[in-house]
């Protein structure tokens, strides 16, 4: 096997070069490692702790021709194996098992005991002392201490093969001690991930069992009928550092907690229908999964349907479409109307609306703002427009901040508007006022 030479970038390290020597005739071969410093040693983003171990531990078992590699964890007197990789059909170690720790390498290593590269474990006195020397048996050893940041030794980095090894020399030694830098990393910064989601499950929680959450209301604007049709009941977070409802609601889905802000914010927005008049509506903003949940039904349907539209929000890609309708049914057959927020403003949007045949499509702002002076915007307006006269849904227009924005709506067939020009969103005591107004608003 030819000297080769790979150039490495991994972030926050200094690992430059990695050279692999070796003068045997074997089998192994070490593509595997390669492979995975090219397509990131860190993995996908969001990826588990347990699966970047897998990809990091089976390329170096497969580049050291080693039978075994694995990460073990120091805790309490024990050895726990975190994370294992094999290239046996069976394995004698498995995750989760644990075992003295004074029995074991490991231990021994750290201790100084044993060295960190044994190319023949029934050569060298002090391994024969552990029983597993000769009831595995091992033959070659690499074990690499893991050191976090603070100094605390957290475990060890382990190869062993069944056989000896010769040919294992002090550069293989050095690329454990590379490739532990980068485990050390990866779980200090999946300690620092889980810390975090703590404080965010905390803040959370403490949304949905205190008075942080609260609740505006925006009009809705019938131009022709001159008339307050409805109000978006739009959530509002009471804390400081003040972070916007899609920050919030975004934090609460990476923990776990998404679906149930949502039903909390559903609940509070449509309290307001004990307090408008019986012939305005209240919509409410839900995602994709917040409707297939088993609690969403039951919390929705105490109201009277034919006064609540349910608004999918853009942002949430779904595939669940047939599963969403089979879920709206029952409520849609008493009364529930359906809206796809912000049509325009995605990709998601328009498979929404192909998808789950609203009753009302509403057009981004994005779409509204300036749509009197910009023919593109218009254009686009225009046919969703022509698409939703086609389909039998109903347009209200988002984002109108100007009279001739209105102007211009009308004048291409739209009749229902929300926008700073209509509106700011409003406490409830406000909503009830300016739904008296009627045809004094505008």
């Amino acid at each position: 096997m030819k000297l080769s030479s790979t150039f490495v970038e991994l972030p926050y390290f200094s690992l430059h070069y990695i050279r692999r020597t070796a003068d045997m005739t074997t089998l192994c071969t070490t593509p595997s490692l390669a492979t995975l410093f090219r397509e990131g040693v860190f993995g996908q983003p969001g990826s588990s702790l347990q699966s970047r171990f897998a990809r990091l531990l089976g390329a170096l078992r497969t580049h050291l021709c080693m039978d075994f590699a694995f990460i073990s964890e120091f805790a309490l007197g024990q050895r726990i194996f975190r994370s294992v990789d094999s290239g046996q059909a069976t394995s004698p170690i498995h995750v989760g098992e644990s075992d003295p720790l004074e029995e074991s390498y490991c231990q021994w290593v750290v201790d100084g005991r044993l060295p960190e590269l044994i190319p023949d474990a029934t050569q060298n006195v002090m391994a024969l002392r552990i029983p597993a020397t000769t009831e595995l048996p091992v033959g070659a050893h690499l074990s690499v201490p893991i050191r976090l940041s603070n100094g605390q030794i957290y475990g060890t980095l382990c190869c062993f093969s069944y056989i000896p090894n010769h040919t294992l020399t002090e550069r293989d030694l050095n690329l454990m001690r590379a490739m532990v830098e980068v485990v050390a990393y990866m779980i200090e910064e999946d300690r620092l991930d889980r810390q975090e989601k703590i404080k965010v499950e905390d803040k959370i929680k403490a949304v949905l069992s205190g008075d942080v959450l609260s609740i505006v209301y925006q009009p809705i604007y019938h131009f022709i009928q001159r008339r307050i049709v409805g109000f978006e009941a739009l959530a509002r977070f009471n804390t400081t550092p003040r972070h916007s409802p899609d920050q919030w609601f975004s934090e609460a889905a990476k923990v776990g907690l998404g679906i149930e802000l949502e039903l909390l914010a559903v609940e509070l927005g449509l309290k307001g229908l004990d307090h408008l008049p019986e012939e305005i509506y209240i919509s409410v903003n839900v995602a994709p999964e917040t409707i297939l949940h088993h609690s969403f039904s039951h919390a929705i349907s105490r109201w009277p349907l034919q006064r609540v539209v349910l608004e999918v929000t853009e942002h949430a890609v779904t595939s669940k479409y047939a599963d969403i309708a089979q879920a709206l049914a029952f409520l849609k057959q008493h009364g529930l109307r359906l809206a796809v927020d912000d049509a325009g403003a995605g990709y998601a949007s328009f498979r929404h609306i192909l998808s789950l045949s609203p009753d009302i499509i509403k057009l981004d702002m994005s779409l509204t703002q300036n749509i009197d002076t910009d023919a593109s915007r218009r254009a686009l307006a225009i046919a969703l427009i022509g698409f939703a006269n086609a389909t039998g849904s109903r347009i209200v227009a988002e984002g109108v901040e100007r009279e001739e924005e209105l102007v211009e709506l009308r004048a291409l067939g739209v009749s229902k508007a929300q926008g700073y020009y209509i509106g700011k969103p409003m406490t409830l005591e406000r909503a009830l006022e300016v739904a008296m107004l009627g045809s004094q608003l505008l």
